[in-house]
């Protein structure tokens, strides 16, 4: 498998199959590491990162001649989409579920280019922070890396 930005990975899958326009009219998306500005205040939005859990080596080169069989890493970790819908707004948080469901299922049966699997795509309500209805979809992922 070539070297690859995992992140990016994830994330161009997300922006591509992200499509909430039939729950409401405008819904930002952050990315982690991406930021800019401050936070929307009125605004339906999400916020997409990762967090790689764990890289164990589990199959090792044989000789460190260049056409050698490589090292393997079988690699895992976490996505997270926090679902923020402003309480100001009617239906807001039947709105947020809907978009925290869409934002669910765009992890489940999928696979990326560079062979990231997803399983145990889910998501729970949090309490609200007062201005914003909150979820948080959390996606485990893994892919294999050969390296040497």
């Amino acid at each position: 498998m070539p070297t690859f930005n995992l992140r990016d990975d994830v994330f161009e899958l997300f922006t591509d199959r992200f499509d909430v326009s039939e729950i409401v009219a405008k819904c930002i998306i952050r990315y982690q590491g991406k930021e800019k500005g401050e936070e929307p205040k009125r605004d339906y939005w999400v916020r997409i990162s990762t967090s790689e859990v764990g890289s164990p080596q589990v199959a090792f080169a044989m000789t460190p001649e260049p056409d050698a069989s490589p090292s393997v890493y079988e690699s895992f970790g976490l996505v997270f989409v926090q679902v923020f819908a402003p309480m100001s707004e009617e239906d807001s948080f039947h709105n947020g579920d809907l978009i925290a469901k869409a934002a669910r299922d765009i992890f489940r049966r999928v696979e990326t280019p560079s062979g990231v699997t997803f399983r145990n795509a889910r998501f729970n309500e949090l309490d609200n922070d007062g201005k914003f209805y909150r979820w948080n979809v959390k996606v485990e992922y893994e892919y294999t890396e050969r390296k040497g």
